[in-house]
Parts: structure tokens; C-alpha cells; sequence
């Protein structure tokens, strides 16, 4: 996350709800998520750190958050093992 786009942003800040911050505290309004998740085998390192083999099967998220401005305010990605992994997703229409 730019902390220009997100000022007075504190590690303190990112126990919480980070987005509660965001609209809350700066007053900016979050638009929409893009989400992208693929598998992926886990590397060596991953497999230990995240308690499987290497090679396991891993299910990565990529996320780009966006203002209603269309400003991109936040880029993540994550690896979760497949069986500990769970997605819920609500579509308005």
C-alpha cells in the first residue's frame, strides 16, 4: 500500500481492519477488488515455513485493490496450502 495514497497508516493499524483505516480514517472509498488464483507447487522454502513437502500444492492469490477513483491502492500476493485454504466470494449483480 502507497502511504501517500494511505497517510497515517501504522503498524498498529494493520492488527485491525486495514480497510476499516482506509475508510474510515482517510475517508477514501474502496471500489472494487481483482482477484486472480492459480495452483502452484511450493518451493522448499514455502513447504517449511508453511508446514507441508515441497511441491505440495499451493493456491495463490494475487490482489489489487482499487479506490473509486480507479487509483490501485493495494497489491498482494499469497500461498496457502490447498486443504487449509478457503475462498468465500459474493457477486452483486
Amino acid at each position: 500500500m502507497p502511504l501517500e495514497l494511505i497517510p497515517g497508516l501504522k503498524k498498529k493499524d494493520l492488527y485491525g481492519s486495514v480497510y476499516h483505516f482506509i475508510r474510515e480514517q482517510c475517508g477514501l472509498k474502496i471500489s472494487s477488488f481483482h482477484r486472480t488464483i492459480r495452483a502452484v507447487a511450493a518451493t522448499e522454502e514455502e513447504a517449511e515455513r508453511l508446514d507441508t513437502k515441497p511441491g505440495s500444492p499451493l493456491l495463490e492469490l494475487t490482489q489489487i485493490g482499487f479506490l473509486d477513483s480507479g487509483t490501485a491502492f493495494e497489491y498482494s500476493v499469497s500461498r496457502n496450502v490447498g486443504d487449509r485454504f478457503e475462498l468465500h466470494n459474493v457477486t452483486l449483480a
